[in-house]
């Protein structure tokens, strides 16, 4: 596998951003890795005075680059990164050749082509105002679906299987938060868990976080069955995580 330049990629990814009238808000380099989020100019009401950024979220390495379409909440400037989108894609260098991967599936192999061409095309498709319509949508549905009385413990259960560190503070703070909120719909679960992620130092961790809300609220328009107790008190089965937790109102 080639090493990827990662300053390269730094410097592409803010041209196009710039190219598209959009603009960078956050730029975190850790041990060889960076991260980058912008914003572009469409940008929607979810509700009344709440609105609803697109962007696009960025985390380079010098073994890969990963590009997600990206929400900014401007009210509370929280950010939700939809990692399962049709338009987002993983870039490796192998010998020579650029393989794009599309939802954990190499979709194409650009042996004539340089990884910096495929991924300035790629930045200025995932541009693209018809890439974040279903963003949008999934945030409206989210804010009339209800979570069920097991979500919390499911939630531990999730970040735990999922290995983000120091899952159990995490899912204690995300509760916390979610409890302060006044309304027990999903669209508060998904705040209160990117509301942790604003805060969280280690930029691997945030973005674990931000994608995870953005997997739950893909979800909000997905029907889900509820789904039976745990067979013991303290226990729930892998089938019982916050993505089958939720249901429709």
């Amino acid at each position: 596998m080639t090493t990827i330049n990662v300053e390269n990629m730094l410097e592409i990814f803010t041209s196009e951003i710039s190219g598209h009238s959009g603009q960078i808000i956050d730029t975190v380099r850790q041990d060889g890795r960076a991260f980058m989020r912008s914003v572009l100019p469409h940008s929607k009401d979810v509700r009344r005075e709440d609105k609803l950024h697109a962007g696009m979220a960025l985390k380079a390495t010098p073994d890969s680059v990963t590009i997600h379409p990206y929400v900014f909440r401007q009210v509370c400037w929280n950010g939700y990164i939809f990692g399962q989108s049709d338009q987002s894609r993983v870039l490796v260098n192998i010998g020579g050749a650029t393989c794009v991967e599309i939802n954990g599936k190499i979709e194409e192999v650009a042996a004539d082509r340089g990884i910096e061409e495929v991924f300035r095309e790629a930045v200025s498709e995932c541009c693209s105002k018809d890439a974040f319509t279903e963003c949008f949508k999934h945030f409206r549905h989210s804010l009339s679906t209800t979570i069920t009385d097991k979500f919390q413990e499911a939630l531990v259960y999730t970040l735990n299987i999922q290995k983000f560190p120091r899952a159990q503070a995490l899912s204690t703070r995300i509760i916390k938060e979610y409890l302060a909120e006044d309304e027990s719909t999903l669209f508060s679960m998904i705040n209160a868990i990117t509301a942790v992620a604003r805060e969280e130092p280690d930029p691997g961790v945030k973005w674990k976080l931000e994608c995870f809300a953005g997997q739950m609220a893909m979800l909000a328009s997905t029907p889900v069955a509820r789904v039976k107790p745990p067979a013991q008190a303290g226990q729930v089965d892998a089938s019982q995580t916050p993505l089958r937790l939720i249901q429709s109102a």
